[in-house]
């Protein structure tokens, strides 16, 4: 995708991820030519700028299975709303899985059930298994409709989070221009120093919220 570009000589990438996702508190993020934060038996990068968490992945497809053939009964199977964006795709993929295999088999008994209909002991493997496809299906779809509420309510926290951290940086902006105005008007080094002072502090706060904003958001505004 030409989003970095890497030297296999040198077993080391000759530009720096653009993810802009650098976490003061992990050091594994501070080296922008690292590859997935020197973990890729963990983690994976299909766009080469957002690395994501395959055990989490690998995790929700076990869920969304188990959650779409018990219908959600099985304790922790269910989707909720703490669980990550990969978490909820590998449980929608588990689903569709589970989906797909349960209207084949569902189909297979139905037709098996159709053929043998006339001996009812023969027929009965069919009807178990068209019963069983049916109800897999149902789960599955059941399961998938969670899923995209939670996905749905996700979006909706980041887009308010994103328009809070926006508002507070326009705020700051703003109040930045006519402090800046006051202090062109002030008079005498009594009187700049706390208007000064003030401007710094703003300053600081403005850096702030853009530097969160490009790490949560490198790729703007979220989705509506």
């Amino acid at each position: 995708m030409l989003a970095r570009y890497y030297a296999a000589p040198l077993g080391r990438f000759l530009s720096v991820d653009p993810g802009n996702d650098t976490d003061p508190l992990d050091p594994q993020s501070w080296n922008k030519f690292a590859y997935v934060r020197n973990n890729p038996v963990r983690n994976t990068d299909p766009d080469g700028e957002t690395f994501q968490d395959a055990v989490d992945a690998l995790g929700g497809v076990i869920r969304g299975m188990t959650a779409s053939i018990t219908n959600g009964a099985y304790p922790g199977s269910a989707p909720t709303s703490g669980d990550s964006m990969a978490s909820l795709e590998g449980q929608a993929l588990g689903s569709t899985i589970v989906g797909v295999v349960g209207g084949l088999v569902g189909g297979a008994g139905a037709a098996e059930a159709i053929v043998t209909a006339p001996t009812v002991v023969a027929a009965a493997p069919g009807v178990a298994a068209a019963a069983a496809g049916t109800a897999a299906v149902a789960g599955a779809t059941n399961n998938l409709a969670k899923i995209n509420e939670q996905k749905g309510s996700s979006g909706a926290k980041s887009q308010a989070e994103f328009n809070k951290h926006q508002q507070n940086l326009d705020t700051a902006k703003g109040r930045l221009g006519g402090l800046k105005d006051k202090l062109d008007q002030a008079k005498g080094p009594k009187s700049k120093e706390p208007i000064q002072q003030e401007i710094n502090k703003l300053q600081k706060d403005i850096k702030g919220h853009e530097k969160e904003i490009r790490q949560k958001w490198p790729d703007g505004a979220p989705r509506e």
